[in-house]
């Protein structure tokens, strides 16, 4: 077996495609878990509510700007990173529980 280059993974004369996972943020007891977070462009972050409040994902950073909205407990949502840099992401409803990711 070998590195397909782009393709994924190569097994004899087959490519056969290879899905990242997603990096995961976790919300609980009012925070985020991590609260800093190194992807890559092209990387996808999913967002978890395991807490049991209401919660909110957002940022107004230039590298990317979004608003999942608010999500129960036991909700997920999740946002594809696409330029370098660092994004500011916080929960309009609870402003202090921050998240910092370091896109590479």
């Amino acid at each position: 077996m070998s590195l397909g280059s782009g393709v994924g993974l190569r097994i004899g004369r087959v490519a056969v495609p290879v899905v990242a996972e997603d990096l995961v943020v976790v919300q609980k007891d009012r925070g985020c878990l991590p609260t800093t977070l190194t992807g890559h462009v092209g990387e996808r972050v999913r967002f978890s509510n395991e807490d049991e409040a209401t919660h909110n994902v957002c940022s107004e950073s230039p590298q990317a700007t979004f608003d999942l909205g608010t999500r129960k407990p036991g909700q997920q949502g999740g946002v594809t990173l696409h330029e370098r840099g660092t994004i500011d992401v916080q929960c309009e409803i609870h402003p202090k529980m921050p998240l910092r990711i370091d896109v590479k």
